[in-house]
């Protein structure tokens, strides 16, 4: 993961471009730095070929030159103070870059690991739920059948479906947190973009790259067309919330027993005094 923040995060990728220029700037205040020698060599003719008018012609031959010179000049400053300090300035300048980038990828760690707690927390909790979900919906039946029989009064049964309601409510919570830090982390990482299939239109020649131009892995076409953004997620043909798995267990509950169980057990007994049960499929989930 630290790798693809080193490559791909925008903010590294400008201080080792900024490192890098600088280097570059170092070259150059050396070579001033140092004493010039130059070299010169210098061959030339007339150059002068054609018919006269009285129809003679005239031509230089290669080795009728009308001069030449060959030099070498060696230059040396009297004093190299201030070429000196422009290297040594360059030098400073570099250094600063140094600790900033190390200061960069030292915050990006931190960030890094944050994601990393976070989603190794978020996943503990959301398992954690989905045993006190189950856990709930069997409490929630064992009240209802305690409820059917005459055992229990039904805030036994209201509370049971406040609980399963907030384990639910809790579950789906902890999920929608889980997969938002995973996408968090891939923007940390700068991989989001590459990720979700979404391109620049300025990136259609792939010269400015997270890799830079000249990458040896990567192969930039000289041109190419923009297309449509791939999508990353495929569409779904059904609502959202099915993905949580909202089924009533009162339809598990009631309807699991034959008819005929329960027209025998209700002839036996007199029915017990208690309100109406109400529409559970009618009851809002907190």
């Amino acid at each position: 993961v630290l790798q693809l923040a080193e490559v791909h995060r925008p903010d590294i990728i400008e201080l080792k471009l900024i490192l890098e220029a600088d280097q570059q700037l170092l070259v150059q205040a050396n070579n001033q730095a140092l004493p010039n020698l130059d070299a010169q060599a210098l061959y030339r003719w007339n150059g002068l070929e054609g018919e006269m008018p009285i129809g003679d012609r005239i031509s230089t031959r290669p080795g009728q030159f009308t001069d030449w010179t060959m030099s070498v000049n060696f230059a040396v400053p009297l004093s190299l103070r201030q070429s000196r300090a422009n290297l040594r300035r360059q030098e400073l300048l570099i250094a600063r870059d140094r600790v900033n980038l190390d200061q960069g990828m030292h915050n990006v760690v931190h960030i890094l690991t944050i994601n990393r707690r976070n989603l190794a927390q978020f996943y503990q909790q959301y398992e954690r739920l989905r045993e006190a979900r189950r856990a709930a919906t069997t409490n929630l039946n064992q009240q209802f059948s305690n409820f059917e029989k005459g055992r229990v009064n039904f805030i036994n049964v209201s509370q049971a479906i406040s609980d399963w309601g907030n384990t639910v409510s809790s579950e789906a919570q902890t999920l929608i947190l889980y997969n938002t830090e995973l996408i968090n982390l891939e923007r940390q990482t700068g991989t989001i973009l590459e990720t979700h299939g979404v391109r620049f239109y300025e990136e259609r020649f792939a010269s400015v790259g997270p890799l830079g131009r000249f990458h040896d892995c990567r192969c930039y076409p000289r041109s190419m067309r923009p297309t449509e953004n791939t999508e990353h997620y495929p569409s779904g043909d059904g609502p959202a919330e099915s993905l949580f798995d909202l089924q009533t267990p009162r339809k598990e509950s009631l309807d699991s027993r034959p008819a005929d169980e329960r027209d025998d057990e209700s002839k036996d007994r007199e029915p017990p005094k208690r309100p109406e049960v109400p529409d559970f499929d009618q009851l809002p989930i907190p």
